[in-house]
């Protein structure tokens, strides 16, 4: 039966990307398999390490299972089933093979086959036969003169001598009972020395069973004797009648049956040979169409799953340069070969069979063979190799550790194959690879370090020639490379509620910042959490492309202020299977329980207790622990006293739900200007339960009484919103955004709250909760949601209500912003610079650009976020920062023009940082650039020297770099106004450098230029 890639019938459909089995050692349907065979069976990927555990093998004859073992090989793509014991003779095999899993997850579908064992074998071939024969040949024994077990091939034999007068026979005894239906001699017996032979068959106790007829040797010398079966044989005995004693010959044969003892190893023990070779052996003329035809034994059953090109090798000339690739075909104890194309004409075919390369359905392992014929001269090949599959494919995006695979048409010439011939262009620059060759020098593996997101072009030119020598078509392709291989471990990077937070609602989720996309099937047994010491059950979801996990407890935690913990183990991996290191986080809840036992506490002040420098018109705020019964503040618990005692008289509310005291002087605190008040609060006070509040004094300091010319120590203005982040309409925030407030002036922290400060879903209103932080200086507020914001939404921020220390209120504002897709916590990198760092001679016209990677938010460009120091003269530079259209440069411009021969030091986020549009800060004390003027301004604009290739050459290599030529440095912004386009006016991307102190610039095209095509350089 001829072997296929269909060799079971499939059960129910494969899941998507599951193993699919594609050859087995035992074709579907064969018959006459030795009992002693083993199945093997190929996937088209490697199982799971796993697989074996849940998969299965079932051999079954007559319904019954037949035990034996599983294995795996190396690249777990080869599946064996080793039988405990020989497969009964005669008999019909079902297997199923089920339940494995391949790498990619996926479970392969059911395949079922069968076949037949032979009915009778070659019980000679067993081992423990033992073997004798008259002889006296001193350098081999008798019994190694006929018995293959030794090592050598069966069909060796060897001339005996015996004694005068003695006859000659050949015995064997077999390692148990078997029955016995024939004999044949592999060899021919010399008929020059024997005329004829008889075999005798005995039992385990001597006793003849069988005696043949008188058998007649042919002219060719050849045994060949069938009989009735003959049960119980344990001896067979063949004895030659001689012409001539004295040199006699005799054979190796084999003998016919099956054991009847199942212990007893029985099949196929012998080693496959090649018996014939069609064309024939050192014939010429050969056709060069022909196929190539090895039939092996008669009997044999080859394994096609180890019949390929690394097995039967054709070659040309005997060459390992000159493989020719084709196709195998295996029926039986045939393997034909077809070659891919014609066969080169007038050359010598070298057909080679590797010592145990092939080996048969028993494991037996081939002979070695090698033989030829020559080609003859009809029908020369003259068609161009040419590739016909390049992996990855032309267009797409791979791995930058992937290998480039190219497939060709036929087999090529090895010596031709070098990095000349075939070679890469990464980004516009050649890079040889390393390259290796099937062993049917049909496909090329190309291998070397390539860089993360860049354009790769395959180039094979015609040099690379097949076996008749004619050249490779020229082949070009292009992909582009993908991130590079993340082999960094994760790490949470932000905690939310933070670790050390109190005061946190119960019914908040803990959300967990990673730097790094994580492994949704890695987190259930890496994710804890914990309340008061004990473990508490929940969910989790991830969020913002992987990097924001969100562990929600069943029920919501007890607002009674208990210690909440979360952990997450290395167990949680990134999707690339990198461990995540250890986290572990605690914080407490709000405490809104009450028995009525607890007396209210002050938490605080606007302004602070024992502050300096308060407005004369200042408005007295105190927060309190648990909302206060409003019968208990009044002018009689609540003043506020002078230093002598007088109480100055003022207004007490109670607001913000009871826990909020507001003491309003009635008139400007003149009378204690330059000295200080004291805020009392008397006995009386208490909460709803009836709870005391202690008594308490506080005192606060006020402007001092030497004030300017116009000044009143009043503060009658509104405070005012300075920056935002993030600033109205950006684009692109991070769904870990913070909204973070700077005002004009110092704000009354207890009234910047939820109620004055709101961060809205602009589609439908919805509120999202958070907390709140403030500056030493109260003029920074920051509200940080705890959950993490959706992708790609609006976002409004709502302000009002907020006030100041004199209760004067901020104007209602709201601003928007649109959210990406993922959390942002790195901050701007800088990019280049106008001066470069440490130039030298620098105009003293000029002015400071720095360039960023991302949009720098404009409300953290300032005077103190960009500075230029005049490092010679010791003083910083008077001018003006900006912020360019896009927000990726920063620029600052002097007032006036730079001293001349001057050391300058250019200061970003070195006082104050600069910002991206989520609020991350970019670095910190950076010195960049570090600069030198000259002499003079520079006033003459740039001009182009040349250029190369020069205007109108022709002939120009497709790997041209271009080069253009400056009269003076420019700057790196300005290589924009640089372009290379095609005749139809398309623009070709390429890579642009700076080089020769910023005079030239080279424009690399990241592919090769096209054939006959006209390009222009445009310098705007």
């Amino acid at each position: 039966m001829v072997a296929s890639y269909t060799d079971f019938y499939t059960g129910d459909a494969a899941e998507a990307g599951s193993p699919q089995l594609v050859a087995s050692s035992v074709v579907d349907g064969s018959v006459g398999i030795a009992p002693n065979a083993s199945l093997r069976f190929v996937f088209d990927q490697p199982l799971s390490a796993t697989s074996l555990e849940g998969g299965s093998v079932e051999v079954r004859v007559g319904g019954q299972l037949v035990a034996g073992e599983v294995s795996l090989s190396s690249d777990r793509m080869v599946l064996t089933f080793t039988p405990s014991g020989s497969l009964p003779s005669g008999s019909d095999v079902e297997v199923t093979v089920s339940g494995f899993v391949g790498v990619s997850g996926a479970e392969m579908a059911q395949a079922t086959s069968s076949f037949s064992t032979l009915g009778s074998y070659d019980l000679l071939r067993s081992p423990g036969v033992a073997a004798a024969a008259t002889s006296q040949n001193g350098s081999r024994g008798p019994s190694s003169a006929i018995d293959g077990n030794d090592g050598s091939y069966w069909q060796t034999a060897y001339r005996q001598t015996p004694a005068y007068g003695v006859e000659t026979y050949a015995e064997y005894e077999l390692p148990g009972s078997a029955t016995v239906s024939g004999l044949t001699a592999y060899d021919p017996i010399s008929a020059s020395y024997a005329e004829s032979f008889i075999v005798k068959l005995y039992d385990a106790l001597g006793a003849e069973l069988y005696e043949s007829p008188l058998q007649s040797l042919g002219s060719d010398g050849r045994v060949s004797l069938s009989f009735a079966e003959v049960a119980g044989v344990s001896k067979v005995r063949v004895q030659l009648i001689e012409n001539d004693p004295n040199y006699a010959r005799l054979a190796s044969f084999s003998l016919l049956g099956f054991y009847e003892d199942a212990n007893v190893p029985a099949g196929d023990f012998d080693a496959p040979r090649v018996f014939s070779m069609s064309p024939a052996p050192r014939t010429g003329g050969v056709e060069v169409t022909s196929p190539i035809v090895l039939t092996f034994g008669e009997g044999e059953v080859l394994d096609p799953t180890t019949v390929s090109s690394s097995t039967v090798r054709v070659r040309l000339d005997n060459s390992s340069n000159n493989v020719v690739a084709g196709s195998y075909e295996v029926a039986g104890n045939r393997i034909t070969f077809t070659p891919l194309t014609t066969l080169p004409s007038n050359r010598r075919v070298y057909v080679r069979v590797e010592t145990n390369g092939v080996r048969d359905v028993s494991g037996q392992g081939t002979a070695f063979f090698q033989d030829y014929f020559d080609t003859g001269a009809d029908g020369a090949d003259e068609e161009a190799p040419r590739v016909v599959m390049m992996t990855p494919a032309s267009g797409t995006e791979a791995s930058p550790q992937s290998p480039v695979v190219l497939t060709f048409s036929e087999s090529l010439n090895a010596a031709t194959i070098n990095t000349n011939a075939v070679t890469m262009i990464v980004d516009g620059v050649r890079r040889n690879p390393s390259i290796s060759r099937s062993a049917d020098n049909r496909t090329l593996t190309l291998s070397t370090s390539l860089p993360a997101s860049s354009q790769v072009t395959v180039v094979v030119t015609s040099d690379v020639q097949d076996l008749a020598g004619n050249g490779a078509a020229p082949f070009q392709a292009s992909y582009m490379t993908g991130e590079a291989l993340d082999t960094t471990r994760p790490r949470i990077t932000v905690q939310r509620p933070s670790s050390g937070a109190s005061g946190v609602p119960g019914a908040t989720a803990v959300t967990l910042y990673a730097d790094d996309a994580l492994a949704a099937s890695s987190i259930g047994e890496a994710l804890f959490l914990a309340q008061d010491g004990t473990l508490i059950p929940g969910s989790f979801r991830l969020e913002g492309e992987g990097q924001a996990l969100v562990a929600v407890p069943d029920e919501p935690f007890a607002s009674d202020g208990s210690l909440v913990q979360v952990w997450v183990t290395s167990d949680a991996t990134d999707e690339a299977g990198n461990q995540l290191y250890d986290h572990a986080g605690s914080f407490r809840t709000e405490d809104t329980s009450s028995d009525g036992s607890r007396a209210p506490t002050i938490q605080r002040s606007s302004p602070n207790f024992y502050t300096s420098q308060n407005p004369l018109s200042t408005v007295f705020l105190v927060e309190f622990s648990e909302p206060l019964d409003p019968a208990s503040v009044s002018a009689d618990t609540v003043d506020l006293t002078a230093p002598s005692g007088a109480k100055i008289a003022g207004q007490v509310s109670l607001e913000k739900g009871g826990r909020v005291i507001r003491f309003v002087p009635d008139e400007p605190l003149t009378g204690v200007q330059g000295t200080y008040a004291y805020l009392n609060f008397r006995s009386g006070i208490a909460d709803l339960d009836g709870q005391a509040f202690s008594p308490a004094s506080y005192y606060y300091y006020f402007v001092q009484p030497d004030l300017g010319a116009g000044e009143t120590g009043l503060d009658e203005m509104a405070p005012m919103l300075t920056a935002q982040f993030p600033p109205q309409g950006a684009e692109g925030v991070g769904i870990n955004a913070e909204v973070t407030l700077d005002f004009s002036e110092t704000v009354a922290a207890i009234t910047a709250d939820a109620g004055t400060i709101a961060l809205r879903r602009a589609s439908d209103g919805q509120l999202y909760e958070g907390s709140f932080r403030f500056s030493s200086s109260d003029r920074r507020v920051v509200f940080t949601p705890f959950a993490p914001l959706p992708p790609e939404t609006e976002f409004e921020v709502a302000i009002s209500g907020i006030e100041d220390r004199s209760g004067n209120s901020l104007s209602e504002t709201v601003s928007a912003f649109t959210t990406g897709r993922t959390p942002d916590f790195q901050g701007p990198s800088r990019v280049s610079s106008t001066p470069d760092n440490n130039n030298t001679d620098v105009p003293v016209n000029a002015y400071v650009q720095v360039s960023f990677d991302e949009p720098i938010a404009e409300a953290s460009v300032t005077d103190q976020s960009v500075r230029l120091y005049d490092r010679t003269g010791g003083v910083f530079v008077e001018g003006e920062a900006s912020l360019s259209a896009d927000g990726l440069t920063v620029s600052f411009v002097p007032d006036e023009p730079l001293a001349v021969n001057r050391d300058y030091d250019t200061y970003i986020s070195y006082y104050a940082s600069l910002t991206d549009l989520t609020g991350n800060a970019g670095g910190y004390n950076w010195i960049y650039p570090r600069f030198t003027t000259g002499l003079e301004e520079d006033e003459t604009s740039p001009e182009v020297l040349l250029t190369s290739p020069v205007a109108g050459q022709t002939d120009v290599p497709t790997n041209a770099r271009i080069r253009v030529r400056f009269s003076e440095p420019i700057e790196p912004a300005s290589l924009d106004a640089i372009t290379l386009a095609d005749s139809q006016g398309n623009t070709v991307e390429v890579t642009k450098t700076l080089t020769d102190a910023r005079t030239q610039a080279t424009l690399t095209p990241k592919t090769l230029l096209q054939q006959n095509e006209g390009y222009d350089v445009r310098v705007a």
